[in-house]
């Protein structure tokens, strides 16, 4: 061989160079590109998890507070009928009132009808505590509520206690007057009043005003059912896309690392072609200079 000529193996080695050079260069770069995807996938993933956060936040509130008013309403119900069913028994039998414990000069009709108007403040105490957490709670998360309600429910005062008041007032108007007087300083006079002067037809109002509460509280709640079940629906949606995501994130992941693998092995191999050329250029050195 002459000086300055190449001879096959250092022909051969070259090329391997310049092969696993750019086999090299590539490979990081495909992890590069993964590494952004893995990136953006993150990203979408992050978005995803704050978003079913904030989900399971709206739908643990409303069922929260539907679980915690359970007991209370029932309560309720169990006594909603007894009153006015035992002030009605009482008229309609005078020995009735001999089955309740109290003194002769106790009449018994009294304790009901006291129960009968403390029911119903209680009825209406409940509408509002609703109607005012519901609202607190729907002004502060209004956009995000709005963006899930995609069947468009009305969340709007669905609990709204002077909706239901509304409802009777041309029917019993004096009845009215027992809940609203508060402010008034004759109105302790008015409820002993009407404890003896309220017919049984008027006690009879007062009970079917507080069944129309306990009605528009029960379809609130229904409502709120309503909410939530479109919400879990979401949520089973949303969840199936996050897991999509995460899987997707791990593929690239391993993608990325075998590209890394593969670059790290062409440098390598890179390395060994180019000694072989210089331990080649060496030994034909030593040939030229021994001719």
């Amino acid at each position: 061989m002459r000086r300055g000529n190449l001879d096959k193996k250092s022909i051969i080695n070259i090329i391997l160079v310049a092969i696993f050079t750019i086999m090299a260069f590539l490979f990081d770069q495909l992890a590069i590109n993964t590494e952004d995807k893995i990136r953006n996938e993150k990203i979408i993933d992050e978005t995803l998890i704050n978003k079913l956060t904030k989900m399971h936040s709206i739908s643990d509130y409303f069922d929260n507070l539907t679980i915690e008013s359970i007991p209370l309403l029932q309560l309720i119900y169990t006594k909603r009928n007894i009153y006015i069913k035992s002030l009605i028994m009482t008229e309609q039998d005078k020995n009735f009132k001999n089955y309740f414990n109290t003194n002769e000069y106790e009449d018994p009709r009294t304790n009901l009808k006291y129960a009968l108007y403390r029911t119903l403040l209680q009825n209406l105490s409940i509408a509002y505590d609703l109607d005012l957490m519901l609202d607190f709670y729907y002004v502060n998360n209004k956009e995000i509520i709005n963006e899930l309600n995609k069947d468009n429910i009305n969340l709007n005062n669905i609990f709204n206690a002077e909706d239901y008041v509304i409802e009777i007032n041309n029917t019993h108007e004096k009845v009215l007057k027992l809940v609203y007087d508060t402010k008034d300083s004759k109105a302790d006079d008015y409820r002993f009043e009407a404890y003896r002067s309220f017919t049984t037809e008027d006690w009879f109002s007062v009970y079917k005003l507080q069944m129309t509460i306990l009605k528009g509280i029960e379809e609130g709640f229904d409502t709120i059912g309503k909410f939530t079940g479109q919400i879990e629906k979401q949520i089973d949606e949303l969840e199936i896309e996050e897991e999509s995501v995460f899987k997707n994130t791990q593929t690239l992941s391993i993608r990325k690392n075998y590209f890394i693998l593969l670059s790290i092995l062409s440098q390598i191999i890179s390395l060994l072609a180019l000694l072989f050329l210089f331990k080649n250029f060496l030994i034909n050195r030593q040939k030229n200079e021994a001719l």
